[in-house]
């Protein structure tokens, strides 16, 4: 039996008692369904609106922040702190560079003999490290003089390994020759040159 039907059967007596209680409160409950979905489409317009209006001040904002990032670019790429770092990519490699500058300052502490071998290429963005193994003869004050040389040149270089090995037999009042091995590292910068820096990291591998 359906429910129309059923309310029929009712006495006339329920039949008005239904009418007074249960229909008002249907509407009640109508009105605030209704109520309740007003509110959430209320609701989302204001969070659309003021997404909107994110979107816009961020879109008028755009070009001048655009302009403030550039002109922090032009200040790093005319910084003199630039020049401390290797060229990559140019016509002569960096590895090349920083063995020549390796091998200039051990001419100028005038060590009898070295040898000068190229270490692995590392990336650390945003800096590529190039690196060489320096063998030398060295005569202490000769080494203070190198070491002072690294310290001071127009590059970053950084002595990272240091080993030194005094010969067994020595004469007093004698400066001996020492057999030193320093790995020494100069650096460029990942920016510069992404290409040149994956193909420097390439061959210090096959290394």
């Amino acid at each position: 039996m359906k429910i129309v039907d059923r309310c029929a059967a009712l006495p006339v007596a329920s039949r008005r008692l239904l009418a007074v209680v249960v229909v008002p409160l249907l509407l009640v409950a109508l009105c605030m369904a209704i109520s309740t979905l007003l509110q959430q489409v209320a609701a989302a317009q204001r969070q659309w609106r003021t997404e909107a209006k994110q979107l816009l001040s961020e879109a008028a904002s755009a070009p001048a922040m655009q302009s403030a990032i550039e002109q922090q670019l032009d200040a790093v790429r005319s910084s003199p702190l630039r020049s401390k770092f290797y060229p990559v990519g140019g016509a002569m490699t960096a590895e090349s560079s920083l063995q020549a500058d390796v091998d200039a300052l051990v001419s100028s502490v005038q060590a009898t003999s070295r040898i000068i071998a190229p270490l692995p290429a590392s990336e650390t963005p945003p800096l590529l490290r190039y690196g060489v193994r320096l063998n030398a003869s060295l005569r202490i004050n000769q080494l203070q003089n190198l070491l002072n040389g690294l310290a001071r040149h127009s590059r970053l270089l950084r002595v990272e390994h240091l080993i030194v090995v005094a010969p067994q037999m020595q004469v007093v009042d004698e400066n001996p020759p020492l057999a030193v091995t320093l790995d020494i590292y100069g650096y460029g910068l990942a920016t510069d040159a992404p290409v040149a820096i994956n193909a420097a990291a390439a061959r210090g591998a096959r290394r």
